[in-house]
């Protein structure tokens, strides 16, 4: 929390936009002016009424009934104002708290703090309170220094006295009443109640609100998924909602095809037969008009044969004249019989039916003529044109309901357009969020500004770290004069000695013990030396840059690129995928411990083969291993097969025997060894480094601040008697860095800019090369970078750094192990591989990959 910065949130009333005045604190933890909340209850909205509205969130708070004066106060919120107001002078006029009380007209200004009395003073007032004896004793800061102590700031601003014992301390907490006492309220009105320590009450109720902060951050990863999973689901509407356009459009250009193609055939089908017809009943008018015009004239020499023939006439062509009438008879009947084939039309329409060739409007077929006999040509002919009438009759129904069937895909099409203008809608909503994005990315800008800023005063820091180097310079200069002093002394000692030794015996049991004591002082000073001297060697490499390698040695180039060599397939591997939790080499061996397994494979680095595997019963659920040549073991760290969530670091030989085994309770975490043959361990719940000799004994605890941004610590290594390099952030932290701390956990150096996940990202694992190199897994970038011993970015690895290019297409790689063999140049890479399209398809891969060495002179 930056209270120096511009961030009010927790400084400033929501309603009043003002800094708090007597804060209160609602149910909904949500806090308010107690004014605010007064003309709140007073508006005609909420008069007279047991409940009203959170302003920020809308829950029902209930009103005490003894009224909304009695709200609790937020005395945290209450202190962070004070604290505002003291980091930020131009607010509000700072004044002597002393002079206030005196009543004093003259205001002298504010010069000093008292850390005790939470109070300012001017100089006056500081002299006279150093002189009173009830404060002679308390901490008094400048105001220079006081404001940049700002955890000092916090622990004495949170110092709450009692009102009913004139300030007693408040240090205990009954947990029937849940309120904190003093002493004397203790013994007046609580006895018979259940108390603790204010401290160990608050730590435990620290641990609950770290688990009740882990709950809510996943419920927050769980809300980003749902709307990540929202956002694939509208890029999918609006795919298949295209998809469904272009079906439409293309059936609809089909139908219509094929509508007009069926029509039109029928058309031209009916048109042929009517021509055939048509031309077949002029033909029958011509045979109907021959034979009538034959029938006639036979009729026309009948008639005259009866009327004016004689009877010889008669008598002599009666025969030919039956003859001919029976031939005419015939004919006629013949001319009469013959009759036109007619059509009908057979209209369907089915959506089952309709295919490609299929006739969709219908087809003509050949009608039974059998019923026309008896029919005369012209009825004939009238029925064809009746017909001829229905059949175009059918047609305009036929496309009458083509067009209905039209007018059905245009509402189809219309649908499809008003989801078309929805998706134009959530596209023009995405938009906007882009351009929040945009915002967000210019403020992400400003703050590099800001950072740049900072980085200066980094630099200014570095050059008073240099004064600080040359002043060390001059100590150690004065510890050597001591030290030659010293030697001086002793041999003038030696001469004293050497003089008395004829004495008697007494005197040489003197010279002896004086002898023992100044070497044990000499040594000791010598010690305190070289450890001066590594710390200050370490010092001038942080400033400096400059790494100091072996003599003719071979040295890694990591800016060259890096060649992968092979995969190597675990035996373990080959029946099911499991994750890979320790990587390690000792001797002319690579060890691999897998997840939920109580076996750790052996790999020969020279074959690169399997060698052989052996199993620890004691072990459960591997978290990491290590290896340490010093002692020539192994070192795990593992969940107890006796009882879950309680760990144990357990020291076994090459061979999986154990040697040692140690309880570290519920804290767990990655191990790591160092050159004493101590191993060190990364607590990641609360973050701390932890370094245990091998037979368990804890040498130190190094606690790392949350207030300077250490959360979800990774990996801790040791430089040297006093400096450690930590690796830490995941998640939505701000800070994802790598940094060297000294012994007290304050940041020295560090790698890994605050909300900036380009530079790192879950830095899971670090390791350090003879050189002083530093390589880390960048692990959701999916890259391993190496820095400098003062922790300079030297380069990602080139074929890392590809790979980061490619998971934002197909495929997403996470380093999350590295170990290295510096003799053969080959990189060790424990890394999950993951299917973005397919987030089922994951599997774990042990890559090696071989860098390139070249011969180093010594710098």
């Amino acid at each position: 929390m930056d209270l120096s910065g511009e961030d009010d949130y927790f400084t400033v009333c929501y309603l009043c936009n003002e800094q708090y005045q007597d804060p209160r604190i609602l149910s909904c933890i949500h806090t308010f002016c107690m004014k605010c909340l007064l003309k709140l209850q007073s508006s005609p909205d909420h008069f007279n009424r047991p409940t009203f509205p959170c302003p920020r969130c809308s829950c029902d708070v209930k009103i005490p009934k003894d009224g909304i004066e009695t709200m609790p106060q937020n005395r945290f919120i209450e202190k962070l104002t004070e604290l505002k107001r003291m980091l930020k002078p131009e607010l509000t006029e700072q004044v002597c708290g002393a002079c206030v009380e005196q009543k004093s007209d003259e205001m002298s200004p504010v010069e000093n703090y008292c850390v005790d009395c939470s109070q300012m003073l001017c100089n006056e007032c500081t002299r006279h309170h150093k002189q009173t004896k009830a404060s002679k004793y308390h901490e008094i800061l400048g105001l220079t220094e006081a404001t940049g102590n700002i955890p000092k700031l916090m622990k004495s601003l949170g110092k709450r006295r009692c009102e009913a014992h004139r300030g007693n301390a408040l240090d205990l907490y009954c947990t029937d009443c849940h309120v904190e006492l003093c002493a004397k309220c203790y013994i007046e009105s609580h006895q018979q109640h259940k108390w603790m320590e204010l401290k160990q009450c608050a730590e435990g109720f620290r641990k609950e609100l770290r688990d009740l902060v882990f709950s809510i951050e996943s419920c927050e990863d769980d809300i980003k998924n749902r709307r990540l999973q929202l956002d694939s689901e509208k890029l999918d509407l609006v795919e298949e909602a295209k998809n469904m356009q272009e079906d439409i459009k293309a059936a609809k250009q089909e139908t219509q095809q094929a509508v007009d193609k069926h029509t039109d055939q029928l058309i031209s089908d009916i048109n042929s037969h009517k021509t055939t017809r048509s031309n077949a009943i002029v033909e029958f008018y011509g045979k109907f008009d021959i034979n009538l015009n034959l029938l006639s004239n036979f009729k026309t020499y009948c008639k005259e044969l009866i009327q004016n023939g004689s009877s010889s006439d008669v008598c002599t062509f009666i025969n030919d004249i039956k003859t001919r009438s029976d031939e005419l008879v015939h004919l006629s009947e013949l001319t009469v019989e013959q009759s036109l084939t007619s059509f009908k039309m057979d209209l369907r329409l089915g959506r089952n039916e309709f295919h490609e060739g299929f006739n969709f409007v219908g087809r003509l077929q050949d009608k039974n003529s059998a019923d026309c006999d008896s029919e005369s040509n012209e009825a004939r002919i009238k029925r064809l044109a009746e017909e001829i009438d229905q059949l175009t009759q059918e047609l305009q129904k036929e496309r009458t309901l083509r067009m209905s069937r039209e007018e059905q895909l245009g509402a189809y099409v219309q649908h499809a357009e008003t989801l078309t203008s929805q998706l134009k809608q959530e596209q023009a909503k995405t938009v906007s969020q882009a351009e929040k994005i945009v915002d967000l990315k210019m403020t992400s800008q400003r703050e590099n500004r800001e950072w740049s800023a900072k980085e200066a005063q980094l630099k200014k820091e570095c050059d008073e770290t240099k004064t600080r180097l040359q002043q060390t310079d001059r100590t150690n200069n004065d510890l050597k004069k001591r030290v030659e002093t010293v030697k001086a002394k002793v041999a003038e000692l030696q001469r004293t000695v050497e003089t008395l030794n004829s004495d008697n015996k007494e005197h040489e049991e003197r010279k002896t013990q004086l002898m023992n004591d100044h070497e044990k002082e000499t040594i000791e000073l010598i010690g305190k030396i070289n450890a001066m001297q590594t710390d200050m060697d370490l010092l001038k490499t942080l400033a400096s840059g400059k790494v100091s390698r072996k003599p003719n040695g071979l040295s890694i180039d990591y800016e060259n690129d890096v060649s992968k060599h092979s995969v190597i397939r675990s035996v373990e591997q080959t029946t099911e995928q499991l994750m890979i939790k320790g990587l390690t080499i000792l001797g002319n061996e690579l060890y691999i411990a897998f997840e939920s397994k109580s076996t750790v494979e052996v790999w020969n680095l020279e074959t690169m083969q399997f060698r052989r595997r052996w199993r620890l019963q004691e072990m459960k659920d591997p978290i990491d291993m290590t290896s340490c040549s010093v002692t020539n073991c192994l070192y795990l760290v593992a969940n107890t097969c006796m009882k879950r969530g309680i760990y144990v670091i357990a020291r076994v030989d090459i061979r999986g025997a154990l040697l040692k085994q140690w309880s570290i309770e519920d804290t767990f975490g990655n191990l790591s060894s160092t050159e004493e043959g101590n191993v060190l361990l990364a607590v990641a719940k609360d973050p701390a480094v932890k370094e245990y000799s091998k037979d368990g004994i804890l040498l130190r605890t190094i606690e790392l601040s949350w207030n300077f941004g250490f959360a979800n610590l990774h990996h801790a290594i040791k430089l040297s008697a006093n400096h450690f390099l930590v690796s830490h952030g995941a998640g939505d932290d701000c800070l994802h860095r790598v940094c060297i701390v000294d012994g007290t956990g304050e940041v020295l150096k560090s790698y890994g800019r605050e909300w900036n996940r380009d530079d790192l990202d879950c830095p899971s694992h670090a390791i350090r090369d003879s050189a002083g190199n530093i390589l880390v897994t960048d692990t959701l970038n999916g890259c391993i970078i190496a820095l400098k011993s003062n922790l300079k970015l030297i380069s990602p690895l080139a074929t890392f750094s590809d790979r980061r290019f490619k998971a934002k297409k197909d495929w997403t790689f996470r380093p999350r192990k590295i170990c290295l063999d510096e003799s053969r140049s080959r990189l060790f890479v424990a890394e999950t591989v993951i299917q973005r399209h397919l987030s089922s398809l994951t599997f774990e891969m042990l890559s090696v990959f071989t860098l390139k060495s070249s011969l180093k002179r010594k710098i």
